[in-house]
């Protein structure tokens, strides 16, 4: 088999470029209903005035650059969206029934869930025919269908040892808790909280030399360590290499060899340690290939090309793998025992959906999403034969071509020239 080695370019942080790595569900929504997106949205904080209290269907700003302003109209809001937050970041919207430039009031005609609070409720006073529910449910639609590239480690014969599969049925927590947990790159990892998780039995066979590698995030820099465990006979398997990372890493990137002892039948790996594990992996040395995991096989999950990881103190290097044959079925034809790491797959997948307010994106992807929600809303809007619907389909015409353009420089399928297997 024909390969390869080249460092795999990493793009530059977006951090290095806005002075932050992550936006929240709040500000892309606010990008995309202000002015760069619909030009409609006015945003403030709940700030009681001297003689008004905020009530069940009142909401004051009487701040210096709130509501309060005699040179607005009355009907400046007209036919507008009111969206508070609260501070556990939840969210109610309500049609506006009026407005007093004079008093620096909001009415609605429901009440509100929870009543604002002073210098803590923020709140949305949208203006452009949208409410901001739908605005919300636009944002889902652009996660759903839009595509970001992610590095996973698949898992040779550990079931669920990529994280990626959604339940935690494969592992087992002992003497802490497990859970799985979706970063707003659309990676899963496996949270430990203290103990160890436990994958399930592993078959192996008496003398053979296996591999094992695993990637973590420790809490605190908590230690935290690879036990193999020889379930035969009820020990430890001596393992040579970095098993541990001695509680003093940031980042920790296991990987250790070990032989199946004599009499041994199965073992069982435990990642032990308070932390994030974002992949575990195990091989037999003289492996021939790779059983692809349920994960990959959907088209919604579609691998896009293939690296090994090398495990360094410095950060990790990926070098790519090139000329690597089609899947048959469920069978990756590459041979792990090759390699001076773990195999790692550039994976195309979902942007999880946000849960609330707070929920983080990427900085990178805000106008790829944003482009994807506004196609979602004019696409919408110019379905309804009204006056406008001419002026929203041509709009809709533009955002869609935008969207694609995003689509080629930012989603991973589109990206033809890295492509790799089933398209």
């Amino acid at each position: 088999m024909s390969t390869t080695q080249t460092v795999y370019p990493t793009p530059a942080s977006a951090s290095q470029v806005t002075g932050q790595s992550t936006i929240t569900r709040k500000d892309l929504r606010r990008h995309i209903a202000g002015s760069w997106g619909m030009g409609g949205l006015f945003t403030g904080v709940a700030h009681n005035g001297t003689n008004l209290v905020q009530g069940a269907s009142l909401l004051v700003d009487q701040s210096s650059d709130g509501l309060l302003d005699t040179a607005y109209d009355s009907d400046r809001f007209e036919h507008g969206w009111l969206y508070t937050i609260n501070s556990n970041q939840s969210h109610e919207s309500h049609r506006i029934a009026a407005y007093s430039p004079t008093d620096g009031t909001i009415s609605i005609g429901r009440a509100f869930e929870n009543n604002p609070v002073t210098d803590v409720t923020e709140y949305e006073i949208h203006t452009h025919g949208v409410s901001p529910e739908d605005v919300n449910n636009a944002i889902n639609w652009a996660c759903q269908l839009g595509r970001q590239g992610i590095w996973v480690m698949l898992g040779g014969f550990v079931a669920d040892g990529d994280m990626q599969d959604p339940g935690i049925g494969a592992w087992t927590g002992s003497g802490g808790t497990i859970s799985k947990v979706v970063k707003s790159t659309g990676e899963r990892i496996l949270r430990v909280s203290g103990g160890y998780a436990r994958s399930s039995s592993i078959g192996v066979i008496s003398g053979r030399l296996y591999k094992t590698y695993a990637i973590a995030d420790p809490a605190s820099n908590s230690p935290v360590s690879i036990v193999v465990w020889d379930e035969t006979n009820n020990q430890a398997i001596d393992l040579n290499g970095t098993a541990t990372n001695g509680g003093n890493k940031a980042k920790a990137a296991l990987s250790a060899t070990w032989r199946a002892p004599d009499t041994c039948k199965s073992v069982h790996i435990r990642l032990s340690g308070a932390g994030d594990w974002s992949g575990a992996a195990c091989y037999e040395n003289a492996s021939r290939g790779i059983i692809l995991p349920d994960w990959c096989l959907p088209h919604d999950q579609v691998i896009v090309n293939l690296a090994w990881l090398e495990m360094s103190t410095s950060g990790p290097t990926y070098w790519t793998i090139t000329a690597v044959p089609e899947p048959r079925g469920t069978w990756l034809e590459v041979e792990p025992g090759d390699w001076g790491g773990p195999i790692m797959a550039r994976v195309a997948v979902p942007f999880a959906l946000p849960a609330d307010e707070a929920h983080e994106f990427p900085i990178g992807a805000r106008d790829y999403l944003a482009t994807g929600a506004l196609r979602y809303i004019y696409t919408s809007l110019s379905r309804p034969k009204t006056t406008d619907t001419a002026r929203f389909e041509a709009t809709r015409v533009r955002v869609e071509r935008e969207w694609q353009a995003y689509q080629r420089s930012r989603n991973p399928i589109a990206m033809r020239r890295y492509s790799w297997g089933r398209r």
